[in-house]
């Protein structure tokens, strides 16, 4: 006998009413990771009303482990994604007149990865939930917050018999469908109203030399000059004037105490929380961008087809109003590091027609391929070593130049740092042989690192302190919280600090300063802060509980002892070293690819090549002032340390990109 699952990714009181009516429910179960009480009182009174039984699961879907085949499910995903993404780029037969083809599809795959990217997630959940389950079928109910439909009936056409998705109709939806205009409805009204005045603070001398937007955000301000985004900016040569904070950031406004930290570094500032404030002309420029897309304008309804039309005027709009903002303020160069969107595609062929690039980089050791970036662009990418460098061509990210630097942006190396790992070792028990410096993890439910993994990763931890009287543990939250490690090991972290045998450092503390603290790094699953604190010297084992099988980090990790599947496995390399073994966790297998030259200098070189192109882009522009900034970098350090598209070879992670290039080598 066949059952039928039917899923919700939220059971509310009518998705069980439509369930109910639309299905019946003999033989069906409604199933969801989270029922709503009124909706398991409402089963509960058609039970004593009826007599029947309204089969029901709350069942939290399992996203981080080896799902599919031993791996980890977040394959599956990012290929969903890139084969949806690219079939509604494809979709559309012609681009409007402001920018080119393979721009705008640019812009529509990127669109529909930024919105619909969570949907996509849960419903390749659901379907690998059905793996060896014979008899068991699934209708997926997802509300995809656009193009539903459409994304639905793309995931059918590849999906298993016994699954199935189905869209719901969504609000979001709606309103995507209606915004012709950029940034939200209060900006709009404020412009129809007469307010559109650019707030700003940028120093003549800038307009006049050319100045650099760097994106806004309190932790790189508060970091600077030792970390954070703006690390190039101490060796860059410029003006501190030539900075400009970009603030189009919702937990990083032009507010007044922004305002008083960029005068006392002597930056300037520009309010970005509308966009429309910078359209020298908004009504020319709506206009036009109407026009401009009026090829798009579907004769018949469909729902696709208007919205290409819709985001070629919204992002035409856009296009203008960047435009209008670099010329007003003779921006340069943008260097941002947000992750990409459509925007990110028009402020980039805003850029470049307005005399000025975009730089980019990557902030961490990413462990596979991420569908958002074959829609992704920049003009200068700023590498850490090889292993970034290949990334970026294998993903299908256009470019005009990778430079590797080394590490930037995360752990710079300064004077005092032994002298801070000195003081954090100090405030351990004065009995500690062996400390262990652990790094947690970002995660979410639909996230291949998920919350439990990584709890399980601390406890594994935790239980091998409490066996050596001896050993301390130094760890290095990714952000605080009293309750980030739950009630029962946050109780056994606290006697372990009581007895001088842990500390928690503060989230803001250098990963490189812990490792230095430390006789071992350890980190889950493929942990940037922990490679790097490794860096500096010491020995890594890594805990990989979710089935990251692909990439090129996996084999040599596995063989240098870098990287365990099992909590028994990564227990045992812990024991090895602490017992003086030098043949585990050796990270030199991995350390030319992570970081190109392993002096800590990577901000210094960065800093010199993007003062290099802001300089020579006074005289020769900025595709020429690029190219020659680019050049003299491969004369001081080597050309090989510099890659361009014309001279891309097979790289570090040909095999991964061999999986999605079945896909990407058509959507390209």
């Amino acid at each position: 006998m066949s059952v039928l699952e039917i899923w919700f990714e939220r059971m509310g009181v009518g998705h069980l009413v439509f369930g109910l009516l639309r299905y019946g429910w003999r033989d069906r179960v409604f199933v969801s990771p989270e029922w709503s009480s009124s909706a398991e009182r409402l089963a509960q009174l058609i039970e004593r009303l009826t007599g029947v039984a309204v089969a029901r699961a709350r069942r939290p879907l399992q996203f981080a482990g080896p799902v599919q085949g031993g791996r980890a499910l977040v394959y599956g995903q990012e290929r969903e994604l890139l084969e949806v993404s690219a079939a509604f780029a494809d979709s559309c037969p012609t681009p409007p007149t402001w920018c080119c083809a393979e721009d705008f599809r640019r812009i529509l795959g990127a669109y529909f990865i930024t919105f619909n990217r969570h949907s996509v997630a849960f419903a390749c959940g659901v379907a690998a939930s059905l793996e060896g389950r014979a008899g068991v079928k699934a209708i997926c109910h997802v509300a995809f917050p656009v193009v539903g439909r459409f994304a639905a009936s793309q995931m059918n056409t590849r999906a298993s018999p016994d699954f199935r998705v189905s869209a719901f109709p969504t609000l979001s939806g709606l309103i995507e469908c209606l915004r012709f205009l950029p940034g939200h409805p209060r900006h709009w009204f404020r412009l129809l109203v007469g307010h559109r005045n650019e707030d700003c603070a940028v120093d003549p001398f800038a307009r006049e030399n050319g100045a650099i937007l760097e994106q806004a955000s309190w932790p790189s301000i508060n970091s600077h000059p030792d970390g954070g985004h703006l690390y190039w900016e101490p060796a860059s040569g410029l003006a501190p004037a030539q900075v400009v904070l970009y603030c189009d950031r919702s937990d990083t406004l032009a507010d007044e105490r922004l305002r008083r930290k960029a005068a006392d570094k002597g930056w300037g500032w520009i309010d970005g929380a509308s966009i429309l404030a910078h359209l020298a002309d908004p009504g020319g420029a709506i206009a036009e961008a109407f026009t401009r897309a009026k090829s798009l304008l579907p004769r018949r309804p469909n729902v696709v087809s208007w919205m290409h039309w819709v985001l070629a005027v919204s992002n035409g709009v856009t296009f203008r109003a960047y435009g209008d903002l670099m010329r007003r303020h003779n921006v340069a160069a943008i260097h941002h590091y947000a992750d990409f969107g459509p925007e990110a595609v028009t402020l980039r062929l805003a850029a470049n027609h307005s005399n000025a690039i975009v730089i980019w980089g990557l902030w961490s050791v990413l462990p596979f391929l991420i569908a958002r970036h074959f829609w992704a662009c920049a003009d200068l990418i700023l590498a850490w070593g090889a292993y970034d460098r290949d990334y970026f061509p294998a993903a299908g990210f256009d470019f005009k130049a990778i430079a590797q630097v080394g590490p930037v942006s995360s752990d710079s190396i300064a004077d005092g740092d032994t002298a801070r790992a000195a003081a954090l070792r100090a405030g351990l028990s004065p009995t500690t042989r062996f400390v262990v410096a652990a790094f947690d993890t970002s995660h979410h439910p639909l996230a291949y690192n998920s919350e439990a993994q990584q709890l399980c990763f601390i406890e594994a931890l935790v239980d091998l302190i409490e066996r050596h009287d001896d050993w301390a543990l130094l760890l290095k939250p990714k952000k605080s919280g009293d309750d980030r490690y739950g009630a029962d090991l946050g109780r056994r972290l606290r006697i372990l600090a009581d007895q001088g045998r842990c500390l928690i450092t503060e989230p803001r503390e250098k990963v490189g300063v812990v490792g230095l603290a430390a006789d071992l790094v350890v980190g889950y699953p493929i942990n940037t802060a922990a490679i790097l604190a490794s860096l500096r010297g010491r020995p890594l084992v890594q805990l990989d509980l979710g089935g990251l099988v692909l990439g090129p980090l996996r084999e040599s990790g596995i063989a240098a002892g870098l990287v365990h599947t099992t909590v028994d496995s990564f227990h045992q390399a812990v024991e090895r070293v602490a017992a003086g073994d030098s043949g585990i966790g050796d990270i030199g297998v991995w350390r030319s690819l992570i970081d190109a030259f392993g002096d800590g200098e990577g901000p210094l070189r960065a800093g010199r090549l993007i003062g290099d192109y802001i300089r020579l882009r006074v005289e020769h522009g900025h595709d020429k002032a690029l190219a020659l900034a680019v050049e003299r970098y491969a004369e001081r350090e080597g050309s090989h340390r510099v890659c361009r598209p014309d001279a891309v070879v097979e790289g570090l992670w040909e095999a991964e990109r061999r999986q999605y290039r079945q896909v990407a080598g058509e959507a390209r």
